[in-house]
C-alpha cells in the first residue's frame, strides 16, 4: 500500500499520532481500502471454446495440472578415485597415523588416482603431477635424474622426500605400478621422520583385486618410442584367502625430444596378498626397475667472470658427447603385516629393503666468458645405496562418553649405507 502524501513530509510515527488523537477528539478518521493482489493467471479466464480473442488470436486453453515421478539409481563408483568418481580420493595415508579421512586431516593433501595417470598416459611422476598446482618437477622427465625431486610450495625436495607405502626410496620411481600418488604439502616430519619442509610425496603401490584382471597396453611416444604395458591379477584360490597383481613394463631405446638420445627403461613389480583370517592381511611385494639414458642431457655452468647471462640453448639440440650415459636402477622388497587384535587393539607393521644404484657418465660444461667460450670436463660417479627400514605400530581405538579417542605407540627405525665412487672430473 502506497503511503499517504502527508506521512513522506512528517514521517510515518507522527502521522499515526496525528489520526489517534482526532480519533480522541471524535473527529471521523477516512479509511483506506486495499484490494489483495493477484496473479496474472488468477485475471485471466479461460475463453468457451470455439471462441476466439477480439484479436483474432488463437484461444487460450487452460491445462490439467500434470505430476511427475520417477527414481534413478545412482551406481557407485568401482574403487576411490575411479573415472566415475571423478578422481576424487577420500583417504590417504598419513604415516605413523594410518590411513586417515582427508576431511579429518589438518594438512593440504593431493591425491592423484590410477585412473587419472592411466587416462593422462603419464609415463612418469613428473607427467601425473603437472595439473597440481602445488608441485613442479625439478627436471624434465626424460632428463638424467628427472623425476626424482620435486619442487613442493617453491621448496626443492630430494629423493629422501619420497615413500612407498610410508617407507623411505632413494630413487626417481615410476607409475605404472600405483595406485596413487600422494602429495603431502607441508612439514610432514611428525608423520614420516626426517624431511623437508616443503612436504613428502608418498606412492601406494597397486594391490591384489578381487576379481580377475587383465590389462594390457601397446603403444609408441611421439611415433619413435614403443613401450608395453601388462597389468594383471585376482585371486589366486575360489576361497579368496590368496591375491596377486603383476605390472610388466618395457619401452625401447627409440629416439626422444633430443637428437641422438635414446631413452630405455623396464619394470618387474608384483604383489602377494595373504588374508590369514578376516582381521588379520600379510602382504609382500617386490619391485624392479631400471631406466637408462644414452647421450643425455648437458651439465652447463656459469664461471666466475661471466657478466652477461647468454641465451639458453636450443633444448633439441644435443651437445653431449658420445660417451655420455645415465643410469638409474633399485630393486625392492616389501613386507607388511596388519592385524586388529580385538575390539579396542590393532597392529600395523612393515618393512622394506631397497638397493638403490645411481650411475652417471657424462660431460660438464662451463661457460668461462661473454663471449660463450667454454671448457668441457668429464663428470664420473656411481653411487650404491643399501636401505633397510620398518616400523611397528600398536593403535588403542576407544570411547569416554560421548567421545572417542585413537592412541598410537610405536617406532621406525632406518639403516643406510652408501657406497660412493668419484674417481676424476
Amino acid at each position: 500500500m502506497r503511503k499517504p502524501l502527508i506521512c513522506r513530509f512528517i514521517g510515518y510515527e507522527h502521522y499515526v499520532v496525528f489520526w489517534v488523537l482526532l480519533l480522541l477528539l471524535g473527529w471521523p478518521v477516512p479509511v483506506w481500502s486495499v484490494e489483495p493482489l493477484t496473479s496474472h493467471s488468477e485475471q485471466q479466464t479461460a475463453p468457451d471454446e470455439g471462441s476466439t480473442t477480439p484479436d483474432g488470436e488463437l484461444p487460450l486453453t487452460k491445462l490439467s495440472e500434470l505430476e511427475v515421478t520417477g527414481t534413478k539409481e545412482i551406481e557407485p563408483s568401482s574403487k576411490d578415485g575411479s573415472t566415475e568418481n571423478g578422481y576424487r580420493v577420500k583417504s590417504a595415508s598419513m604415516g605413523a597415523l594410518g590411513e586417515k579421512s582427508l576431511l579429518d586431516t589438518p594438512y593440504s593433501i593431493n591425491v592423484i588416482s590410477s585412473d587419472f595417470m592411466e587416462n593422462l598416459q603419464a609415463q612418469s611422476v613428473a607427467d601425473a603431477l603437472k595439473y597440481n598446482p602445488t608441485v613442479s618437477s625439478g627436471s624434465g622427465a626424460n632428463g638424467v635424474g628427472g623425476g626424482a625431486g620435486f619442487q613442493i610450495r617453491g621448496f626443492h625436495t630430494q629423493t629422501n622426500e619420497s615413500f612407498i607405502d610410508g617407507l623411505r626410496i632413494y630413487s626417481r620411481t615410476p607409475v605404472e605400478d600405483k595406485e596413487r600418488i600422494e602429495v603431502i604439502n607441508g612439514p610432514a616430519g611428525f608423520l614420516y621422520g626426517i624431511a623437508n619442509s616443503a612436504g613428502v610425496i608418498n606412492y601406494v603401490l597397486k594391490r591384489p583385486t578381487d576379481t580377475p584382471l587383465l590389462n594390457a597396453t601397446i603403444g609408441n611416444y611421439s611415433g619413435e618410442q614403443g613401450y608395453i604395458h601388462g597389468d594383471l591379477g585376482g585371486p589366486i584360490d575360489s576361497a579368496g584367502k590368496f591375491g596377486y597383481r603383476l605390472n610388466l613394463l618395457y619401452v625401447d631405446n627409440g629416439d626422444t625430444g633430443i637428437d641422438d638420445q635414446t631413452h630405455e627403461r623396464y619394470l618387474i613389480s608384483g604383489a602377494f596378498d595373504w588374508h590369514i583370517s578376516p582381521d588379520t592381511l600379510l602382504s609382500m611385494d617386490y619391485s624392479l626397475f631400471d631406466i637408462q639414458i644414452n647421450h643425455g642431457d648437458d651439465i652447463f655452468k656459469i664461471g666466475f667472470d661471466v657478466t652477461t647471462i647468454p641465451d639458453a640453448p636450443d633444448a633439441a639440440k644435443n651437445y653431449m658427447p658420445d660417451y655420455s650415459f645415465a643410469e638409474d636402477r633399485y630393486s625392492r622388497f616389501g613386507i607388511k603385516l596388519t592385524s586388529k587384535l580385538s575390539e579396542v587393539f590393532s597392529l600395523r607393521s612393515a618393512f622394506a629393503y631397497s638397493d638403490t644404484n645411481r650411475y652417471r657418465h657424462r660431460a660438464k660444461v662451463i661457460i668461462i666468458n661473454n663471449a660463450g667460450d667454454y671448457t668441457m670436463t668429464r663428470n664420473y660417479y656411481d653411487t650404491d645405496r643399501l636401505v633397510s627400514e620398518g616400523y611397528l605400530f600398536f593403535d588403542a581405538d576407544f570411547d569416554t562418553g560421548l567421545v572417542g579417542h585413537k592412541v598410537t605407540v610405536g617406532l621406525t627405525e632406518e639403516y643406510s649405507e652408501i657406497k660412493y665412487a668419484y674417481p676424476f672430473t
